[in-house]
């Protein structure tokens, strides 16, 4: 299979927002390790600035697509191709911690299979004969040593500048005490996330146009909620729908990789940036 890709301008944050990193940020993947795996080479070929280069994963790399292990490990290996890795746990991340830590009859384990877990399990010699709990350790033994354990620890949100990388969304600042709120809502663990939480938040989030702080320099950008119904023909159409700095002060990344074949990142630099769009060739939108 041959893939397109496309790189669109530079464009310069509004209200002096910047990063002194060199930073790469991919969103949702959702299993197809293809896309990720050429995305990764096209951020291979740009060349340093003299800045830390950063890669970061906002989530939700497994699940639906026939290749979440293989995801996994080629997050886990960029390191190799940055300075700096970073890799936030998404809501699906979540539902497997679940569904593998707490006992069956608590039901998450068929949630997290029901919600695209199926296509995880799937990849696992004689999943169609073992029993729940066989599938479970084979599970366990499949994902990268010590890949569970990073899960119930990893942080939720990475601060670069005046940018805020997160998989799902943040509480508006609102209230009496909003820095306080900000910082016990993005340090909820992921195991067993509530509805309102970092990892799943959408409509209060992606409505709120106030800004995330006094000065309006902070940029919050995000995957978790799909910002397109059919393909996408260019990089530039996906930039237009990713693209909410001037409004919404985020940006929202999530092209619907889990269902469409096409995968979209943000490359920032100082204070400007610009996105880099991948899909496959012989797309029908």
């Amino acid at each position: 299979m041959h893939f397109d890709d496309e790189t669109t301008g530079w464009k310069a944050f509004e209200n002096g927002t910047r990063t002194d990193e060199h930073l790469f940020v991919i969103p949702d993947i959702h299993g197809h390790a293809d896309l990720l795996e050429q995305m990764l080479a096209l951020i291979a070929r740009i060349p340093g600035n003299g800045r830390p280069r950063t890669i970061a994963f906002l989530g939700d790399l497994i699940d639906r697509g026939p290749e979440s292990f293989r995801a996994i490990q080629l997050a886990l290996d960029a390191k190799n191709q940055c300075d700096k890795r970073i890799y936030l746990p998404g809501n699906h991340e979540g539902m497997l911690l679940d569904g593998l830590d707490l006992p069956l009859e608590t039901t998450a384990f068929y949630h997290w299979f029901d919600c695209g877990g199926s296509s995880m399990v799937a990849e696992l010699p004689g999943h169609m004969t073992a029993s729940q709990e066989e599938i479970r350790e084979q599970l366990r033994e499949a994902l990268p040593a010590g890949y569970l354990d990073f899960l119930r620890t990893a942080p939720g949100h990475y601060k670069s500048g005046d940018l805020l990388l997160l998989h799902g969304g943040l509480r508006p600042p609102v209230g009496p005490d909003p820095e306080g709120e900000r910082e016990r809502f993005l340090a909820q663990p992921l195991a067993s996330a509530p509805r309102v939480h970092w990892a799943r938040l959408r409509h209060e989030f992606l409505l709120w146009k106030g800004g995330w702080d006094k000065a309006r320099r902070e940029i919050v950008v995000h995957g978790h909620t799909v910002m397109c119904e059919n393909g996408i023909e260019s990089g530039v159409e996906a930039a237009d729908l990713a693209d909410h700095v001037s409004t919404h002060a985020r940006i929202s990344l999530d092209m619907g990789t889990g269902f469409l074949p096409q995968l979209l990142a943000l490359e920032v630099a100082g204070g400007a940036y610009r996105f880099h769009y991948v899909r496959k060739e012989k797309y029908l939108p």
